[in-house]
């Protein structure tokens, strides 16, 4: 079995549901996770672990080579906002670029810029990180015996598509 956060994170919901960050960082994709879990060290030097609670979180480093104008925009768009992410306040939705599941999420740096020789155009962000505090739940759907789904989305509009 293949590792996902999505196996061990709880469902939640966002606090930004109206538009999702989806960049894909061109190079690795670190993934830290973590207990929230402090180590002391006694006198005699063995450790002593405070456990706070057994929830594993994560973080990720977005990382950007050559970051589009797109992209930074994006990023930028979601970072400044004060309807989307506003700065670390807000959390949304990032889906993840390899395993397909979308995520909430929160910016914990601010982004870091990098400017290279030649280009007047733009600076790009060449990395963020983003804490994953939940995966974004599945939108519940009914099937209706004529055969038409009425999917409940986020905003709590209803949507009525053909089932054919």
């Amino acid at each position: 079995m293949s590792f996902s956060m999505a196996n061990e994170l709880s469902i939640g919901v966002a606090d930004c549901i109206a538009t999702e960050l989806s960049v894909s960082p061109q190079d690795t994709l670190p993934v830290m996770s973590a207990k929230n879990q402090e180590i002391l060290w006694l006198d005699d030097g063995t450790p002593y672990v405070v456990n706070y609670d057994d929830t594993t979180t994560y973080r990720v480093d977005l990382i950007f080579n050559d970051i589009t104008n797109t992209d930074a925009g994006t990023i930028m768009d979601f970072w400044g906002s004060t309807s989307k992410a506003n700065g670390m306040l807000n959390t949304f939705y990032w889906q993840h670029p390899t395993d397909g599941e979308t995520y909430v999420a929160r910016f914990i740096s601010d982004p870091t810029h990098l400017l290279k020789a030649g280009r007047t155009t733009h600076s790009g962000v060449s990395n963020i990180t983003l804490f994953i505090s939940a995966k974004k739940a599945p939108s519940p759907s009914l099937l209706l015996e004529d055969g038409f789904n009425i999917l409940l989305e986020d905003g709590g509009n209803i949507l009525v598509e053909d089932g054919s």
